[in-house]
């Protein structure tokens, strides 16, 4: 789920958003389980240990063109039914777009699509991604 304000993730259960600090309301949480008109999208960020300039950066998860910096681990994204493409990548220094990398899919009703993405060990190289 995604913070109303900012946009950025946040848990399902949570009560204010800890990157911008606006209050969540119990509504606001419930909607993406009331709606039957969506799937969802589990995605799974990581890096091999050996990559440790990847510790001190965030990855950014694009959705059809949305931009949601997050942090490494799993998200999870009730979107609506429809194609998508998502698009992770790295900022890291003047390197804007270290590791793209996307994948498309098309989301039907009540679908749980799992993606996982690994980032490279260089800054040139392009991550890992895939669809289960």
């Amino acid at each position: 789920m995604n913070c109303p304000e900012c946009k950025n993730p946040i848990s399902d259960n949570a009560t204010r958003c800890e990157w911008c600090g606006v209050s969540i309301s119990s509504s606001i949480t419930d909607v993406g389980t009331q709606n039957n008109n969506t799937g969802t999208v589990k995605i799974n960020t990581s890096f091999l240990p050996l990559a440790l300039a990847w510790n001190l950066c965030s990855p950014v998860i694009e959705i059809n063109g949305e931009k949601n910096r997050t942090s490494w681990g799993e998200t999870q994204h009730n979107l609506p039914l429809g194609k998508y493409k998502v698009t992770i990548y790295i900022p890291y220094l003047t390197f804007r777009r270290c590791g793209e990398n996307s994948v498309e899919f098309e989301l039907k009703d009540g679908q749980l699509i799992h993606i996982n993405y690994k980032a490279p060990l260089t800054v040139l190289s392009s991550g890992k991604i895939s669809t289960q």
